[in-house]
């Protein structure tokens, strides 16, 4: 009789554990939801594509707190974890409200305000909400798959096959993706590089592993494409600092467990690098790039390039 009474209590204790757990699960896909379409959003009805982004972005992340709110109240309590990053933040907020005091618009500086704290209010759902690797994986993923999008639809823009800065346009004046710009587009595909590569390592299937390095290497070759030195500079420094804390943590048995995705990631970017870059000295040794134009953008114009979609 006890051992039923014992059974019948663990069950009613996974019945009461369980509401939680489904809040916590609808909280990271809507996470993953919010990161992955907020870069890509687009309304016709407005020409400054930024502006939308940053409506949507305060509707999303007022939703995702309420979910927060749901998932703690189902749980009896509400526990937050406070990330170290709150000390920088404070510090900027507390300049930003003595900017008021000489700014020529203070309702510009109060509206930067406003998105600058829903976007840390993000990453306060984001730090006490993704406790797995799985979750990690799959905001990751959500957002590599994103930048993705964002730069296909530049590049079909910079061939002319689709609508960018003018119609019937084409070449790196024409992109303007879903960002409205391609310093925007350039800067946006460069943070999620590195990050990216932790799905290299932690993700299981060889499906998606194969696939994050493609994503990679598109991203890295749009970026290259955009030729915007202030990108590449970033890159070149987020490099030597992933150098930098490489040599300080040294993960070397994570590293040596995937050194051959690692390896394959490595080469993918070389050969990005020998097609997309724009003519230099170390691409333009193997004949791919021998003019200020890259090698896709002649090929398409050398064949059926020049036929746009809205032609025929």
């Amino acid at each position: 009789m006890a051992k039923r009474s014992g059974k019948k209590q663990k069950g009613a204790h996974k019945e009461v554990n369980r509401p939680p757990a489904i809040w916590d699960r609808i909280l990271v896909y809507s996470v993953a939801f919010t990161v992955f379409a907020i870069p890509l959003f687009i309304w016709p009805g407005i020409t400054e594509y930024g502006y939308g982004k940053s409506i949507v972005g305060l509707i999303a992340i007022s939703i995702l707190s309420i979910l927060w709110g749901i998932s703690a109240w189902q749980k009896k309590g509400w526990s937050i974890r406070i990330p170290w990053i709150i000390l920088p933040v404070l510090g900027f907020v507390v300049a930003s409200l003595f900017s008021l005091v000489g700014a020529l618009n203070g309702r510009v500086v109060v509206q930067s305000l406003v998105l600058f704290v829903f976007f840390f209010q993000l990453l306060l759902i984001i730090a006490n909400t993704v406790r797995e690797k799985r979750d990690v994986n799959l905001i990751l993923f959500s957002l590599l798959a994103s930048g993705f999008l964002a730069g296909l639809y530049g590049l079909l823009q910079y061939l002319g096959v689709m609508r960018g800065a003018s119609i019937g346009g084409s070449g790196l004046g024409n992109v303007i993706s879903t960002m409205g710009n391609k310093n925007y587009l350039g800067g946006f595909l460069a943070y999620t590089l590195f990050p990216a590569v932790v799905l290299v390592v932690r993700l299981r299937s060889r499906l998606l592993r194969a696939t994050s390095i493609l994503l990679i290497s598109f991203s890295f070759g749009t970026v290259l494409l955009l030729e915007q030195m202030g990108t590449v500079i970033s890159l070149i420094i987020a490099a030597i600092t992933l150098i930098v804390g490489w040599l300080i943590f040294r993960p070397v048995e994570p590293l040596r467990r995937n050194r051959g995705w690692l390896i394959g990631l490595g080469l993918a970017l070389v050969l990005t690098f020998l097609i997309e870059a724009p003519s230099g000295p170390l691409n333009s040794v193997v004949g791919l790039s021998a003019d200020g134009s890259s090698w896709i953008g002649r090929i398409w114009a050398a064949s059926s390039g020049k036929t746009r979609s809205w032609d025929g």
